[in-house]
C-alpha cells in the first residue's frame, strides 16, 4: 500500500509542474487544485497508453511511473529557470479547501463502509454501492489478472468493453503494484472525490464573481450536493398510516429523493452518483476544470494558447473517462461559440479556440471510431424519447416534486440574472433541452448524467437569486423564521437521504464466497472460465478476475450487448442432461462452480456434477473441474 501511495503521489506532483507551467495560475487555491486534477489525469492515461502497447503488465504501469517521474524533473527544472509570481503559501488562503472538507470526509466514510467491509468473513457494502460495485470490481481485476489490454468483459469473454473503463483500469495500477483489492478501489476515488468537491466550489466562485458576492458560491455549492425535492412529503403524510417513514433507514431504495413508487428519480449526487458510480466521479472531475478554464477562454481579454491546448487535450481524455462528460462539454462549447465571436469578433473567437478544437479533433477522434461508437452504433443507443425518467407524472409536476424550490426559482433567476452571465451558460440550456428529447443509452434514466451537469450551472443562478431575495427583505420581521423554512424545504430531502446511506450496510458478498474467491486465485489460471450462475454479485467474476460464460443482463443489456443466446446455453447446461458435455467446448469452460445461487436456478439438475471431480468444497460453495 505504501509503494501504491507513493506511486499516486509521484503523478500528483507531476501534475503540479505541469499544470504551474502551462496555466500558471497565480491564486495558491487553484496552483493546488488544477495541479490535483491534472495529477489525476495523468494517473488514469499514462498507465493506460503503456498497455496498449505492452499489455496491462507491470513493466507499463512501472514504464508509466518512470514517465511521469521524468517529465516531472524536466518541467521543474524548466521553471525554474523562468519563475513568475505566485500566491505564497499560506494556509489562510485555502479556505474554499477547509470549507469543502466536511463534505469529502462525509463520502470517505461511505467509500469506507461501502466498499468490500471485511465482517466475520464475508464482505459487507452499503445500499448505493450493491448494484453498481461488482461491475467495477470485475473489470479491474480481470484486467489486472488477464493483463488484456484494451479490457474484455470477464462476464461475457471474448467481447471487448465498450464502457469507458479508465475509471477501473486506474485500480486495476494499484493491483499490479500488490495493493489489496478494497484499497485499490477506494484509493483513486478518495483523491477524485476531494477534487470534486474543491473544484466545484472554485467554478462556482468563479463563474459569479462578477456577478454575486462570494457566498453565493456556498449557496450554490450546497443546492447541487445537498439539496433535494419535495420527496421528504411522502414521509411527512400521514394519509397511508405513514408507511414510508419508519422505513427510512431500513429500506432499501425507499428515500426522498429515490422512491419509485411515487416517481421520484432526482437522486442526490453525492450518496447515488458518486459514490456507486466511478465513471461519473473521475469524468465530473475532470470535467470542472474543462468548464474552468472554457469560462476563462470565453472572458478573458488576454489570451494564452497554452491554456486552450491544455483544455483540448483534457478535453479528450473525456472520452474513456466518461463519454457524458465529454458530449456535455462538447455542447457547452458549442453554445458559447457564437457569444465569444460576438464578444472577441470573429478572428479573435477563431484563433481562441483553435488549439481547444484541433486537439480535440486529434485526440478524441480515434477513441471514439474505436471505442465509443462500436457501442453507441448497437441497437437501443441514441433514440427519440421524451422527459427522460418521468414515468406518469405531468412535467412540471415530475420536476416540481424532484427538484423541488430550486425548480420553482429557477426561471425567475435566469430571467434577473445579467446578459453576460446567460451567455456563457446557454450551453447548459441546450444541455437540457436535448436530454428531454433525446435518450442517449438504453436505460433512459442514465440522461440524469447529463442534466445534472446543467443543473450544476442552474444552481448558480438560483444561489445568486435567493441571495437576491435575501437582501431585499433585510429588515423584515421573520426573515431568520423564513430563511429557515426555505432552508428545511431545499435540504430536507437530501439530508435524509445522506442519513440513510450512512447507517445502510449489505452482504455483498458471504464469508464461504470469499473463501472460494481466494482458493480460485491461488489455484487456477488466470484466463480460466467457470461457468456460473448470472446473478450481478459474481464472486469468481468480480473478486478473482477469471471469466465466467455469462454475467446479469442488467450490465451487459444496457451496454447494447445482446446475450439471448448464450442465456439460454447457460441454463440449458444447469438443467438439461448431456447439455453441459456438448456445450463447454464451445465456451472453453474449465471449472463449474456451484453455490447459492446455481442451485436457486428453476430446473436445476442435481446430478450434473455427479461424474466431475471436485478440487475445492466448504458449506456453500463446491467447485468442479471439467476434464
Amino acid at each position: 500500500m505504501i509503494f501504491s501511495l507513493l506511486y499516486m503521489a509521484l503523478f500528483i506532483c507531476c501534475g503540479f509542474c505541469l499544470s504551474n507551467w502551462i496555466l500558471r495560475p497565480r491564486r495558491l487555491c487553484l496552483r493546488l487544485w488544477l495541479g490535483g486534477s491534472t495529477g489525476l489525469f495523468l494517473l488514469l492515461w499514462l498507465p493506460a497508453l503503456w498497455s496498449f502497447l505492452l499489455g496491462f503488465t507491470l513493466s507499463a504501469q512501472l514504464l508509466a511511473g518512470g514517465t511521469t517521474g521524468v517529465l516531472a524533473g524536466a518541467v521543474w527544472l524548466f521553471q525554474k529557470k523562468r519563475p513568475f509570481s505566485r500566491e505564497p503559501f499560506s494556509l489562510t488562503r485555502l479556505r474554499s479547501l477547509w470549507g469543502v472538507l466536511p463534505f469529502w470526509l462525509f463520502s470517505l466514510y461511505l467509500l469506507y463502509t461501502h466498499t468490500l467491509r471485511a465482517e466475520n468473513g464475508a464482505l459487507h457494502c452499503g445500499q448505493s454501492t450493491f448494484g453498481d460495485m461488482p461491475l467495477h470490481l470485475g473489470l479491474m481485476t480481470s484486467v489486472a489478472e488477464q493483463e488484456i489490454f484494451p479490457p474484455e468483459y470477464s462476464i461475457l469473454p471474448g467481447t471487448s468493453v465498450g464502457y469507458p473503463f479508465l475509471c477501473d483500469t486506474v485500480s486495476s495500477t494499484f493491483l499490479k503494484l500488490g495493493a489489496p483489492l478494497a484499497f485499490s478501489y477506494m484509493l483513486p476515488m478518495a483523491l477524485a472525490l476531494l477534487l470534486f468537491f474543491w473544484g466545484l466550489y472554485l467554478l462556482y466562485r468563479e463563474f459569479l464573481r462578477p456577478f454575486a458576492p462570494v457566498r453565493a458560491a456556498a449557496v450554490a455549492f450546497l443546492l447541487f450536493t445537498v439539496g433535494g425535492g419535495f420527496g421528504f412529503a411522502y414521509f411527512l403524510d400521514n394519509a397511508d398510516q405513514n408507511t414510508y417513514l419508519p422505513q427510512l433507514l431500513t429500506g432499501f431504495y425507499i428515500t426522498p429523493t429515490n422512491l419509485l413508487e411515487q416517481n421520484v428519480r432526482w437522486v442526490n449526487i453525492l450518496c447515488d452518483m458518486l459514490i456507486p458510480q466511478r465513471a461519473t466521479l473521475f469524468g465530473w472531475t475532470l470535467l470542472l476544470p474543462c468548464l474552468f478554464l472554457l469560462l476563462r477562454l470565453y472572458r478573458r481579454k488576454t489570451f494564452r494558447w497554452q491554456e486552450s491546448l491544455w483544455l483540448g487535450v483534457f478535453a479528450a481524455g473525456l472520452v474513456l473517462v466518461q463519454t457524458h462528460a465529454f458530449l456535455a462539454l462538447g455542447i457547452f462549447t458549442l453554445g458559447m461559440i457564437p457569444f465569444a465571436v460576438c464578444r472577441h469578433g470573429i478572428k479573435r473567437a477563431f484563433f481562441r479556440f483553435l488549439p481547444y478544437g484541433a486537439s480535440v479533433l486529434a485526440l478524441a477522434l480515434p477513441q471514439l471510431l474505436f471505442f465509443t461508437f462500436q457501442q453507441s452504433g448497437t441497437e437501443g443507443f441514441v433514440c427519440f424519447g421524451w422527459n427522460w425518467g418521468n414515468q406518469w407524472d405531468s412535467y412540471l409536476w415530475f420536476y416540481l416534486k424532484n427538484l423541488g424550490l430550486p425548480f420553482v426559482l429557477l426561471l425567475p433567476s435566469i430571467l434577473s440574472a445579467p446578459r453576460e452571465m446567460r451567455r456563457p451558460a446557454f450551453g447548459a440550456l441546450v444541455l437540457w433541452i436535448l436530454c428531454e428529447v433525446v435518450i442517449f443509452q438504453p436505460n433512459s434514466y442514465d440522461n440524469n448524467k447529463l442534466l445534472y451537469i446543467s443543473w450544476i450551472v442552474a444552481c448558480a443562478f438560483v444561489a445568486r437569486y435567493l441571495l437576491i431575495l435575501w437582501q431585499r427583505l433585510r429588515g423584515l420581521p421573520g426573515r431568520w423564521f423564513l430563511a429557515g423554512v426555505v432552508a428545511v424545504c431545499v435540504f430536507l430531502s437530501g439530508g435524509m437521504t445522506m442519513a440513510r446511506e450512512a447507517v445502510s450496510d449489505y452482504e455483498l458478498f458471504s464469508a464461504q464466497q470469499v473463501e472460494a474467491a481466494q482458493w480460485i486465485k491461488e489455484n487456477t489460471q488466470p484466463d480460466a472460465v467457470f461457468l456460473t450462475s448470472n446473478n450481478h454479485n459474481n464472486a469468481v467474476a468480480a473478486l478473482t478476475g477469471r471469466n465466467i460464460v455469462l454475467g446479469t443482463d442488467s450490465y451487459l443489456y444496457f451496454h447494447g450487448l445482446d446475450t439471448s443466446q448464450r442465456y439460454a446455453d447457460v441454463q440449458a447446461m444447469f438443467t438439461q442432461p448431456g447439455a453441459l458435455e456438448t456445450l463447454a467446448p464451445t465456451y472453453e469452460i474449465s471449472y463449474l462452480y456451484i453455490g447459492s445461487y446455481e442451485r436457486s436456478i428453476e430446473g436445476f439438475d442435481e446430478n450434473l456434477s455427479a461424474a466431475l471431480p471436485v478440487v475445492f468444497q466448504n458449506q456453500e460453495v463446491t467447485i468442479y473441474q471439467l476434464t
